[in-house]
């Protein structure tokens, strides 16, 4: 059964395809972001991952956290490494027969029919299976792509997800089946809110967390200078930092409604600064001129407030 669906690409790969595939106008596909509280707190794990700043917590955690969050039912299977792939077909197959699924985190370098898919080393995605065919999958993915296929051999190369951090297990899948409309109440935001402090509060205890993630990039000033590839990955993550940050207003405000909670003009004044020193650096990089990183380190000592500030919010 192929099926053709595609929304707007304004959030992670893996808040895109279950909304796409499952809730459509049933979520607001931001609010699934803020639930899956990935766009709050930030670590670097460069050279481990293909980021220089990237979420705390792996997308697989956001997701489960957020269908729980909603009370949503839906089934995960997920196999241990290096396991035989013809179970996981199997069922792919037989799940794909009823509704579509997503899959995920796998290598993104393995989608072949991505342009210069080798670039993408390092980099998890989540991608829609729709159907199959002749050992080809029928994909909708967030990239761009409404409907693409691919030969069996390449899916289950990328599907095993073993060139990426994120994830645990490999062979990864989900599907929903639920047809409910979905409200999310005040408890499900506070309950978000509750994550969203133990995510700020992980960072904290990384040894590259938080405000020293910026640090750390600041610390590879020279060597960025020197390196187009660098300065290629910041005008990725920088972009989405302040796509997050915009969520995390979101976030606030809705906060705000529904608990008439008094939220601090300096909470949302200090992710305005983040996003506008981010924007500084990004004119810098497009514009070819030289980089004023001492923006990285104020950035840093902004994000280094976010946890008291998400404290102080909880505690009024």
């Amino acid at each position: 059964m192929f099926r053709q669906t595609m929304m707007t690409n304004l959030t992670c790969c893996g808040s895109y395809a279950l909304c796409s595939a499952y809730f459509r106008s049933k979520l607001n596909v931001l609010d699934f972001e803020i639930l899956t509280t990935l766009p709050f707190a930030i670590t670097h794990n460069y050279p481990q991952s293909n980021h220089l700043i990237e979420s705390v917590i792996d997308h697989s955690i956001g997701l489960d956290r957020a269908l729980k969050n909603l009370n949503i039912q839906y089934k995960k299977e997920l196999f241990p490494i290096h396991s035989d792939y013809n179970l996981a077909i199997k069922i792919l197959k037989e799940w794909s027969k009823h509704a579509p699924v997503v899959i995920g985190p796998l290598n993104m370098d393995g989608l072949t029919y991505l342009f210069h898919n080798r670039l993408y080393n390092k980099m998890d995605h989540y991608i829609i299976v729709v159907g199959y065919f002749n050992s080809f999958y029928y994909i909708v993915d967030s990239e761009g792509y409404i409907l693409v296929k691919i030969k069996e051999s390449d899916l289950i190369d990328a599907w095993r997800g073993d060139r990426i951090n994120e994830g645990n297990g490999e062979f990864i899948m989900y599907q929903i089946n639920d047809t409910n409309e979905y409200t999310i109440d005040l408890n499900t935001w506070i309950n978000t809110l509750h994550f969203i402090i133990d995510n700020y509060r992980i960072a904290k205890k990384e040894k590259f967390g938080s405000g020293r993630a910026l640090i750390q990039v600041f610390n590879m000033r020279d060597e960025i200078s020197d390196n187009q590839t660098l300065k290629n990955k910041l005008t990725y993550d920088l972009p989405l930092r302040i796509q997050r940050n915009l969520l995390i207003s979101r976030f606030l405000f809705i906060i705000r409604e529904h608990t008439n909670k008094n939220i601090e003009k300096e909470v949302l004044d200090n992710i305005n600064s983040q996003n506008n020193k981010y924007s500084q650096i990004l004119n810098s990089i497009f514009n070819k001129c030289k980089i004023d990183y001492d923006n990285f380190i104020d950035i840093s000592m902004f994000e280094n407030k976010m946890y008291d500030l998400f404290c102080n919010i909880i505690s009024i």
